[in-house]
């Protein structure tokens, strides 16, 4: 198994993000003792020393590698910690590269305790495509922007959202639908699409719950934090308060909100 981070300037938050890989882990060797698990964290064109916290804070860690790229690209960072992974596996593992998973967060997210061992009873279980929840976190957003996002959400059993930050994928599946696309955006339901139409058996579930960034400064133009910026200023459009839109989405957050292009 290899879980793939990427990461883009996420020296606040990429601390928390594998602690909670690592603690999860650990859980799963504890019911897996034989698992091979390996952690690629994918540095793409960090400039606030995202690369040095991990360096620091990680070093006693084993099976972690840190990877720098320069892509700007959601797309092709997460394929390039994916392919490193293979060939880890092609090199040093006894297991099928065909068969190895691919889980998947993001480095502003911390993913639960039993992330990665519902994932494995999954794949055990001839699933082939892990679908999790994502949530942000509440006191980021406060409760009105909160209860906004989970109006719009239903988190349950065979749920029809897709996020990046809680992915998981047989490498079969994987590799036969031709992997990520090179897109500035949407990678992962152009990835969770292309699976589920090729028939490869899909486990949508909230059970592996993750909790976000409420950030709406986004990272990459059409992500997460556009849509939580976007929905803001919808509840705070003309009709719903006085001031202009961009005031109002100010006043609720508390924090201006700056469009991103790219990486």
């Amino acid at each position: 198994m290899g879980i793939i981070i990427p990461a883009h300037n996420e020296a606040e938050d990429i601390t928390q993000c594998l602690t909670a890989i690592v603690a999860a882990r650990k859980d799963a060797r504890t019911k897996y003792p034989h698992l091979n698990v390996s952690i690629w964290c994918v540095a793409d064109n960090c400039t606030d020393g995202t690369e040095n916290i991990v360096l620091k804070n990680f070093t006693d860690v084993d099976n972690l590698h840190l990877l720098q790229v320069d892509f700007r690209k959601p797309g092709l960072t997460r394929d390039y910690g994916i392919q490193q992974f293979f060939a880890y596996v092609h090199r040093f593992s006894s297991c099928p590269a065909h068969n190895a998973w691919v889980a998947m967060t993001d480095a502003d997210t911390v993913v639960p305790l039993n992330w990665l061992t519902d994932q494995i009873t999954a794949a055990n279980n001839s699933t082939d495509c892990v679908v999790g929840t994502v949530e942000p976190r509440k006191s980021e957003l406060g409760d009105q922007v909160y209860n906004l996002w989970r109006e719009r959400h239903d988190f349950c059993e065979g749920h029809k959202h897709i996020f990046g930050a809680n992915l998981g994928v047989r490498a079969s599946a994987y590799q036969q639908v031709g992997g990520f696309l090179p897109l500035l955006h949407s990678e992962d339901s152009s990835l969770v699409k292309a699976v589920e139409d090729a028939g490869f058996e899909m486990l949508k579930t909230d059970r592996i719950r993750a909790v976000t960034s409420g950030r709406v400064q986004g990272r990459v133009v059409h992500g997460f934090s556009t849509y939580l910026a976007d929905l803001i200023a919808e509840k705070a459009s003309p009709a719903n308060d006085p001031l202009p839109p961009t005031v109002a989405v100010r006043r609720l957050l508390k924090a201006p909100r700056v469009p991103s292009t790219h990486w």
